[in-house]
């Protein structure tokens, strides 16, 4: 019996592809109809027939079956085409989704690209800015030195022509202010020469006294300093001595009690140190006279009224103890060698600077010159109205010494003064005088005194030269003033001799 294998219908799958469809169909209708195997052995012929009206049958059955086919065929056809409609529908908007993204994608992309070249740009130009700035800086800083340098150049220029002009103005100061000197020197020696022969420089009775008051602290400079330089022990003896010399002075007052007190212990000190030492007790004596000149100078310019108490100090003090007389006294002219009077200006072989040492200018190291005019006249007058206290001091009272200096020193030291060529600083001296002294000569001389003073108002105040800053003018007037008050008054105000309330 022969056996006949009949191949299936095969069925494509439908391509996406449009170009495959009919190949799809073609290959949809074929019907595989069953052949002879060519691998199958041979059998035998009766089994063939024997099967032969089977397949005359089955290729009946089988041509309706390609009708259903067909009909199956057109029915898949249909919906193929719908199939790929609808893929194709899908396509276009799949492409045209692709599309918008591509398009969004490009705009991004573009506006990305944009940003970066505006971003590049403005940092183009910030790098520009920032070369461009340091070219002008570099250029402005070789600006600026070329200026300075040039500044420098004119600088320095100006300041050789400044030098040398200031050389030139120096020459030309130094000559006139050596023609100056020459005709000052000139006219100094001219002076001196009329200062000699009218009436002098100095007072010789004056000078005499002087000379007589400073012999005691000539003594003292030649026999017991030296011992005081060598002389440890010694020289720490009077040391101790001086502190309670030197505490006592400093609190001498106005009021009269405390005077007196202070005047005993000061006193009972000195004698006590002479007691132990005569050597010592003439290095107080010496110490105290400076010491009480010391505070007249501080004190009197301030306060016009402490020369009273300075000079009643100074009276009890001489009148108890007589050996201080020669070194206050002594000491007194030398600081003030007006009081002599002594002017030192009769000497053709002094030098300005020379004199004014001897008249006690005092000298600025720092500086290298000496100290105004007005200044040392102040200084000086302040030792004036002190002596003017001093000889018209009274100390009458109950175990009370007597004042040694009388008023005649005081009526002397006016005439001399008067008598001599006046100079810049007579009027601050005399007015201090009178302002102290002044009522007490009125009152001892009351016959000569106002004609001296008539005298000094009318013959001498004219003679008075003017300083060469003009320094004296006030004095001058100050002092016509007071007299015209005497003059209408019959009085002579005094400076009180307490302090003001």
């Amino acid at each position: 019996m022969i056996q006949t294998r009949y191949n299936p219908v095969t069925y494509s799958a439908p391509s996406d592809s449009e170009s495959s469809d009919d190949e799809t169909v073609e290959s949809f209708i074929k019907l595989t109809i069953s052949s002879k195997n060519p691998c199958q052995p041979q059998v035998h012929y009766h089994s063939s027939c024997r099967h032969y009206g089977k397949a005359t049958h089955h290729d009946s059955q089988s041509k309706k079956d390609d009708n259903d086919s067909r009909a199956r065929l057109k029915l898949h056809q249909i919906s193929l085409a719908k199939a790929r409609n609808l893929v194709q529908e899908q396509n276009k908007k799949r492409q045209h989704e692709e599309l918008q993204r591509l398009k969004q994608h490009i705009s991004s992309l573009n506006s990305q690209f944009n940003q970066q070249q505006t971003d590049l740009e403005k940092d183009f130009a910030t790098y520009k800015a920032s070369k461009t700035k340091v070219v002008d800086d570099a250029i402005a800083v070789d600006k600026k030195n070329q200026e300075e340098e040039m500044k420098n150049k004119a600088a320095a220029k100006e300041k050789e022509e400044k030098e040398a002009k200031e050389k030139e103005a120096l020459a030309e100061k130094n000559k006139a202010l050596a023609l100056k000197n020459k005709a000052e020197a000139e006219a100094t020696a001219q002076k001196n020469k009329k200062l000699s022969s009218n009436r002098g420089g100095a007072s010789s009775t004056g000078l005499e006294e002087y000379k007589k008051h400073m012999k005691v602290i000539e003594n003292y400079k030649t026999v017991i300093k030296p011992k005081l330089d060598s002389n440890e022990a010694f020289r720490k003896q009077c040391f101790e001595a001086r502190r309670l010399i030197k505490r006592t002075v400093a609190q001498i007052q106005y009021k009269s009690q405390v005077i007196l007190d202070k005047w005993k212990v000061l006193e009972n000190h000195l004698l006590k140190v002479k007691s132990q030492s005569e050597d010592a007790y003439h290095v107080l004596l010496n110490y105290l006279g400076k010491a009480l000149l010391l505070q007249v100078r501080q004190e009197v310019d301030g306060a016009a009224f402490s020369a009273y108490f300075l000079a009643k100090m100074t009276a009890l003090l001489c009148g108890s103890v007589p050996d201080l007389k020669d070194y206050i006294y002594g000491r007194l002219l030398k600081r003030c060698p007006y009081l002599v009077p002594n002017f030192f200006d009769d000497n053709p072989n002094l030098d300005h600077s020379a004199i004014k040492r001897l008249l006690h200018y005092q000298y600025d190291e720092q500086k290298n010159e000496f100290q105004p005019f007005l200044q040392h006249a102040t200084q000086q007058r302040c030792y004036v109205m002190f002596f003017a206290a001093l000889i018209t001091t009274t100390t009458n009272g109950p175990g009370l010494p007597n004042n040694p200096f009388a008023i005649g020193l005081g009526w002397t030291w006016f005439a001399r003064m008067l008598n001599m060529a006046q100079r810049e600083i007579n009027p601050l001296l005399l007015h201090g005088f009178l302002e102290i002294a002044g009522r007490h000569l009125l009152a001892a001389y009351p016959q000569q005194f106002p004609k001296a003073l008539r005298l000094l108002y009318d013959q001498v105040i004219p003679t008075i030269p003017v300083h060469h800053a003009k320094d004296n003018v006030g004095a001058i007037t100050s002092l016509k003033i007071y007299l015209e008050d005497y003059f209408q008054t019959g009085m002579l105000t005094p400076i009180p001799e307490v302090p003001p309330k």
